[in-house]
């Protein structure tokens, strides 16, 4: 499949900001968030690249190429006058013939499985396909309304009723069909506004896929600020996962088969992410160096965690204590490893844990802290922030601190 990227817009509401620099080449986690969006879709095998330019386009071409470096290849045209975002794609209708394409808006953070979107596209027979997550506040946002088979009946960009007719939003990435693109005038033209709204009256068949992710979107400078600087770092066992009690202590699972993912976590997790907050693993498996598990093992359960709670990283020291390593919690290194490759500010993040190396490791790190008291039998920490019984009160804990 093939890809075009929206990169054209000024970001004006973020003010001095995109004074100089395109909004989506403003930096989120370490990177500029077009490149971001260029390595998702490297990774679900789209290297057929296409970008719409119009503000400082310079600054895109010569960070970008032609994409060789990314192991891509990328077009580029550059819009004298914005188009919108479905006056873009009618831009690259030569070449964007000959099957479905995925749209991705540039200027937005995501990590969606491209592939289940394009099968899920498929599927359904679907003309175009949005993917959408719930949102509370919908109001800046394009909704659709959706039958019962998720074909959507109406699209309402930014609604104004209360309450609204849905709170699915539009994630800013669409599969669409090349047949569509006869649908859409030469000129400007928005997909919320314009195109979705007469592809519906037109009977096409346009399907929401939903996802429990939402986008983080940095249109503000302080949804800008949020995205740019925190994290909540997860200890593994006993915190993501159910940790295995012997003898009145906690151990990891050794195997997939062992493996328990906390029931209903992963909403709340999503909720955290829908703040701006990183979603990062930060764990001790001293049981490699130990021989008692391999290290495939360890990132097989890694991998399981990861995918199914929606997380964006995972930091592991694989070190004993005798290895006197950086790494091991109590000491900080994973968390500011994270740090330095995500760009994050240590002190505008939190820490949850189950042991007391965790806590100590995020306080000398810098980060706020929350211990979850499972009365293990060891030692406690000293100077825990905040003491929660569960992993499901760790999280409310900082929703509560959002609100």
């Amino acid at each position: 499949m093939k890809a075009i990227i929206l990169a054209a817009g000024k970001g004006e509401r973020l003010g001095e900001l995109t004074r100089e620099t395109p909004k989506p080449m403003i930096p989120v986690y370490g990177k500029p968030v077009l490149e971001h969006n260029i390595l998702l879709c490297k990774e679900h095998g789209i290297k057929n690249i296409f970008i719409n330019l119009h503000h400082k386009p310079e600054s895109i071409r010569t960070y970008f190429g032609d994409g060789s470096k990314w192991g891509v290849n990328i077009t580029y045209k550059e819009e004298p006058a914005i188009l919108g975002t479905a006056g873009a794609v009618k831009n690259f209708e030569n070449e964007l013939g000959g099957g479905p394409f995925f749209v991705i808006y540039g200027d937005n953070y995501s990590q969606y499985n491209l592939t289940k979107i394009a099968y899920a596209h498929r599927a359904k027979q679907a003309a175009l396909s949005i993917v959408i997550f719930e949102l509370t506040d919908v109001s800046k946002s394009g909704v659709a309304v959706m039958e019962k088979d998720d074909r959507i009946i109406k699209f309402v960009e930014k609604p104004v009723e209360i309450p609204p007719p849905s709170r699915w939003v539009n994630a800013g990435v669409y599969v669409m069909e090349s047949s569509l693109l006869s649908e859409i005038p030469s000129g400007f033209s928005d997909f919320g506004k314009d195109i979705l709204p007469q592809l519906i009256q037109k009977n096409y068949p346009l399907y929401g896929i939903r996802v429990e992710q939402p986008v983080v979107a940095i249109d503000t400078p302080e949804l800008y600020r949020r995205s740019l600087t925190r994290a909540v770092f997860f200890d593994r066992d006993g915190v993501l996962n159910e940790a295995v009690i012997k003898d009145g202590k906690p151990h990891p699972p050794l195997s997939i088969g062992e493996l328990r993912v906390f029931p209903g976590l992963k909403q709340r997790l999503m909720a955290l992410k829908s703040k701006g907050f990183l979603l990062i693993g930060v764990t001790n498996q001293p049981d490699v160096a130990r021989g008692e598990v391999s290290k495939m093992a360890v990132e097989e359960i890694n991998d399981r965690v990861k995918r199914d709670l929606g997380l964006d990283d995972f930091k592991v020291c694989f070190h004993d204590d005798k290895d006197n390593c950086a790494c091991r919690k109590p000491r900080p290194g994973l968390f500011q490893e994270a740090a330095q490759t995500w760009g994050l500010d240590l002190k505008a993040s939190y820490v949850v844990g189950d042991r007391w190396r965790d806590v100590e490791a995020g306080a000398s790190a810098g980060c706020q802290t929350i211990f979850i008291d499972y009365g293990y039998q060891e030692k406690q920490p000293d100077g825990a922030g905040t003491v929660v019984k569960t992993p499901y009160e760790a999280v409310d804990h900082i929703l509560a601190l959002e609100k």
